[in-house]
């Protein structure tokens, strides 16, 4: 699977997996100068959620989760706060969350990550 289609497959089942959870979508791919936030939810307690989405076909480059490094953690801050501003959310509970999908044979392997 190439990289943009690997990635929005596994966008599917990352939003596939929440809603089983009880969560409700506000948002998909939304971007700013400071990058793209995969998903923006509410969670069942109606508490804002920004998640990113890894997703691979092997552990050659080791697990998903692992790629979300501070810089990233920081580029999806930042998003987030520009969503929040623009929303006249700002002062709503939020949080950040990491969904990683290893794609295999028999299933997708999801683990989701909550408070990141």
């Amino acid at each position: 699977m190439e990289t943009r289609e690997l990635g929005a497959f596994g966008e599917h089942l990352a939003w596939t997996h929440l809603e089983e959870k009880g969560y409700r979508l506000v948002e998909k791919n939304y971007r700013t100068e400071f990058g793209e936030v995969d998903l923006i939810c509410l969670d069942p307690e109606d508490e804002i959620v920004f998640v990113e989405v890894k997703t691979r076909e092997s552990l050659e480059s080791g697990y998903p989760e692992d790629s979300v490094h501070p810089g990233k953690l920081k580029h999806l801050e930042n998003a987030a706060d520009c969503f929040l501003q623009d929303r006249h959310l700002d002062r709503r509970p939020y949080r950040f969350d990491v969904v990683a999908i290893i794609i295999t044979e028999a299933a997708p392997e999801i683990v989701h990550l909550i408070g990141v």
